[in-house]
């Protein structure tokens, strides 16, 4: 070969290497949106890319509204055997759920460790594109192990939790398990764009360059432990709920206070509103489930608080769409809401209070016995560690419906139906309330209570009880003594 030859061979090739070298490098290069950039899309995990790999074991969930986070170890943890939900993943993180929201990444990564999961640096700050590649080559070795990872996105503008859960590599296509959406199952995204959505906060640095945050959360361990899901309504259920309230709150001067079962809700201040849920609300609560209730209400329920007859009238209307029927309060289990005017003081938020827990613990009570019971504490005092009705503003028109000789028989009384009971005899509520005051004050109530919820099948309206457990054969002599006994009572005794 001529040296003229050798030369041109020489050229050519070094051309050819060039060309090559160019086409396989990766220049750095901030986009318009600050964001990491390249010139070029060739990969840049060298030996690490060998095979296709998907964690075909990991089950795929829908998120809860904010939970991504949760669904995303959720399902991790199922892929290992777990019976675990997101809720469980949300209660161990111990999240206050009046905030009304999902896990943030410190409280996920809390949760994620508390499990058992080694989760390794969470925040990785990438000056350049190699950085980006480095935390590739990270979750890829984690999945050649099969161990997937949780990443933070920016999507529609917002941040969001997937799982990565295989890749491949013929596409240079991540697969992940998308949480936020029903078509998010086995997910396929092209690598290097997928990448780039998970640079987030993006700030210049010293030298004028961006640098941005990648979020990741490793999913390592094999000394995983899983509390136990507690029956009942969990924090997580309270979260959802307190998220989906505060969607419709009126204005912002409302405030939401959890006191387990309910959530309280009120436009006055919120000191008055906590004082309210620990004074009234707790104190009733626990009141009324010793001596009565093992189980809480059937769905969470809402206590509106209203501070004034006017918001109490003009919430009614926004909220609920309807005006209210007294002026004092009521309980909606259409709405599943105690709304009072709470200026008109705390007895009949107490009585109401009474009425979602007669609907879980004693089915087919009759209306008269559920509001005799529930108007009994409208005016209420601690007695020796329980509860105790006090003599209230019913006693007078009971008094002198006595005097007028104007009272039904008990028999009456236990025989009407709820619409009979409501729209009967005026006296029917002061007549039960007295009824179920005498039986407190002669240490007959409770008993009354568990025998008649026992025996409601085969007497259904309670009279039956009632004489066994007043043990008088003559229940015409018993309303005399009875009367006689009200007569002599006095307000504020």
């Amino acid at each position: 070969m001529s040296k003229v030859m050798a030369a041109m061979f020489a050229s050519l090739v070094m051309c050819v290497f060039l060309s090559f070298h160019r086409s396989n490098s990766t220049e750095t290069v901030p986009d318009e949106s600050g964001r990491l950039s390249s010139s070029a899309s060739a990969p840049f995990y060298g030996a690490l890319v060998d095979s296709n790999i998907f964690l075909s074991e990991i089950p795929f969930i829908i998120k809860k509204p904010d939970f991504g986070g949760e669904a995303c170890v959720a399902m991790a943890l199922q892929s290992r055997g777990f019976e675990i939900a997101q809720d469980d993943v949300f209660n161990v993180a111990k999240v206050d759920p009046v905030l009304g929201r999902g896990c943030q990444t410190t409280e996920l990564v809390a949760a994620a460790r508390q499990i058992g999961f080694s989760t390794g640096p969470i925040w990785h700050q990438l000056d350049q594109e190699q950085d980006l590649e480095q935390r590739w080559g990270e979750i890829l070795s984690d999945l050649k192990k099969q161990n997937p990872t949780v990443v933070c996105r920016l999507q529609n503008a917002s941040e969001q939790f997937v799982l990565v859960i295989g890749f491949n590599s013929g596409k240079d296509e991540v697969v992940i398990h998308n949480p936020n959406h029903r078509g998010g199952e086995g997910e396929r995204v092209d690598r290097l764009s997928f990448l780039r959505s998970c640079c987030l906060e993006t700030k210049p640095t010293e030298n004028g360059r961006r640098q941005s945050t990648f979020i990741s959360i490793r999913l390592l361990g094999e000394h995983l432990k899983v509390p136990d899901a507690k029956p009942g309504f969990t924090d997580a259920d309270f979260a959802q709920h307190i998220r989906k309230l505060k969607g419709r709150l009126p204005h912002n001067g409302f405030h939401v206070v959890l006191e387990k079962p309910f959530v309280v809700v009120g436009d006055g201040a919120l000191a008055e509103v906590k004082r309210t849920s620990a004074g009234t609300i707790k104190w009733a609560v626990d009141s009324i489930k010793k001596d009565y209730f093992s189980k809480d209400p059937y769905h969470i329920i809402d206590v509106w608080l209203f501070k004034d007859s006017e918001s109490y009238q003009r919430h009614n209307l926004e909220i609920f769409k309807s005006k209210p029927s007294t002026p004092f309060g009521y309980y909606s289990p259409a709405n599943r809401a105690l709304v009072m005017d709470i200026s008109t003081g705390g007895g009949t938020l107490v009585h109401e209070i009474v009425h979602p827990f007669m609907e879980s613990n004693f089915v087919n009570c009759p209306s008269w016995f559920n509001e005799g019971l529930a108007s009994l504490y409208e005016q209420s005092a601690s007695r020796d560690g329980h509860i105790v009705g006090l003599t209230n503003w019913r006693l007078r028109g009971l008094q002198l419906a006595i005097a007028d000789e104007r009272l039904p028989s008990f028999k009456e009384l236990c025989g009407t139906s709820s619409r009979e009971f409501y729209d009967g005899h005026p006296t029917n509520y002061a007549q039960a309330r007295y009824l179920c005051y005498y039986l407190q004050e002669r240490g007959l109530l409770h008993r009354y209570f568990f025998e008649f919820r026992k025996n409601v099948a085969q007497d259904p309206g309670g009279y039956k009880t009632l004489i066994d457990v007043l043990g008088r054969d003559d229940i015409g002599l018993f309303k005399k003594q009875w009367q006689q006994y009200v007569l002599n009572l006095r307000f504020g005794q």
